[in-house]
């Protein structure tokens, strides 16, 4: 049997790294065989280099609507795919916030027409009610905000927790549940305590590891009363961004059947680190310790999902004092390429980047993605490992202009592909805005 176009390399499959080859429709953009010996109509026949599924980003912020001067969908997208990123999910803290069915369809008719790559959005909450239940019936995934931080998308007390999770079983809601975890109420105690402490130390101390953990105990403690109270919840739920040793031993402890997300920055910087406002973000860079214990959980494969929380400002913006400065860094470009590098010297293991970042992602989503595999998107990068290089923000794709890994090793992907059609070619884009489609949920029209 021909097929229209077969892909030959060092392949990650089911079967480990190796040489062989798939196959896939560029009609359908499915994968329709894996195997040594198919033949194509049109064969790609990358050598040595390593082809894996593309990236799945379930955390990025394009600033779409509201303020495209900092990201718009198309440059966030385009961003993503030089990265190796074919599908992303953006949060509701843009201008308006998806926190209404007529606000989130506005957008999602909006993005349709500027997206590289394969996109989904999230809802928004900051109360129970009629107009939760609207969303709810309609989006795929939820995020919602414990603690105050960019764009006011909180809910207004951590005790209505029981109320939305009855509006969600209510509505049918079988999605992804995300929260960004820290409690307003220990912020504010510490940020009276540390007003005028300076730096990035400073804003760690204002929104303390206990902050994290104090959430993430409110959350549990929710969660445990709902199943009690109504059987096994529908739907699932993540924990965005951790960035502490303490609530990293709580997740991957029994007591815990959620999931957790971990972004390079929580990684690879520390509130040590001469960024000056360019590393504030929320949650905070914490103390060394923090970050070495992250990244010592991802190298041991102890981390469920790899995302960005790509959230962009202008250099101007980043150039203030920490104190004065909007939170938020630009990764979904850089994400992969940081983890890529590892993979190219040896301290982490293929496979476990790519659960990381491609097939948990899919199967929290419920993508038809994440593998290559018979029947699943023929969404795919291509790596030379050989080929370490430094982030060069001069030479990045978002609007944000600066990184705040600049220097570190990298490994940005060859080519790209969505779907089976090329959005990235020896380097270069070569797709176009509007190709990305909407992700949808596996059995949902």
């Amino acid at each position: 049997m021909r097929h229209p176009v077969v892909v030959q390399g060092r392949i990650l499959t089911s079967a480990g790294l190796r040489q062989t080859r798939f196959a896939h429709d560029p009609e359908t953009g499915r994968i329709t065989a894996v195997g040594d010996h198919l033949v194509g109509d049109t064969v790609e026949d990358h050598g040595g280099l390593v082809v894996v599924p593309g990236a799945i980003d379930i955390h990025v912020h394009f600033r779409d609507p509201g303020h495209p001067h900092k990201e718009d969908f198309a440059s966030g997208t385009l961003s993503a795919a030089y990265g190796g990123v074919t599908t992303v999910f953006d949060m509701p803290n843009t201008d308006p916030a998806t926190t209404s069915l007529e606000a989130y369809e506005a957008k999602r008719r909006d993005v349709a027409t500027k997206a590289h790559v394969d996109w989904g959005l999230y809802g928004g909450i900051t109360a129970p009610g009629e107009r939760l239940r609207r969303l709810a019936a309609v989006v795929p995934s939820f995020k919602v905000y414990l603690g105050e931080s960019t764009g006011c998308v909180t809910l207004e007390e951590i005790g209505m927790l029981p109320e939305v999770f009855a509006d969600l079983r209510e509505a049918g809601f079988r999605g992804l549940f995300a929260v960004h975890a820290e409690d307003r109420h220990t912020m504010a105690a510490a940020a009276l305590r540390h007003h005028d402490t300076p730096g990035l130390p400073g804003h760690d101390a204002r929104r303390p590891v206990e902050a994290e953990t104090a959430a993430f105990d409110a959350l549990h403690e929710a969660l445990v009363a709902d199943e009690a109270a109504h059987g096994a919840r529908p739907f699932r739920v993540h924990i965005a961004h951790t960035s502490t040793a303490d609530l990293l031993q709580r997740l991957t402890g029994e007591a815990s059947d959620v999931t957790f997300g971990v972004t390079p920055h929580h990684m690879f910087l520390d509130h040590s680190l001469p960024l000056g406002a360019r590393g504030r973000v929320n949650p905070p860079l914490r103390a060394p310790r923090h970050a070495d214990a992250l990244l010592d959980a991802f190298l041991s494969d102890r981390v469920p999902v790899l995302e960005s929380d790509h959230a962009p400002h202008t250099v101007a913006e980043k150039e203030k004092e920490v104190l004065d400065a909007p939170s938020g860094l630009p990764g979904v470009e850089t994400m992969v390429p940081l983890m890529m590098a590892r993979v190219a010297r040896g301290t982490l293991p293929l496979a476990t980047l790519v659960a990381a970042a491609s097939t948990r992602p899919a199967g929290l989503m419920g993508l038809n993605k994440g593998r290559i595999a018979p029947g699943l998107d023929a969404d795919y990068a291509v790596y030379d490992l050989g080929a370490v290089e430094r982030v060069d923000a001069a030479r990045l794709h978002s609007k944000a202009g600066w990184s705040p890994f600049r220097g570190m090793e990298a490994v940005f992907p060859r080519h790209v592909v969505l779907r089976g059609q090329a959005v990235v070619t020896d380097g270069v884009a070569v797709g176009r805005p509007g190709l990305g489609q909407e992700a949808v949920a596996k059995g949902v029209a």
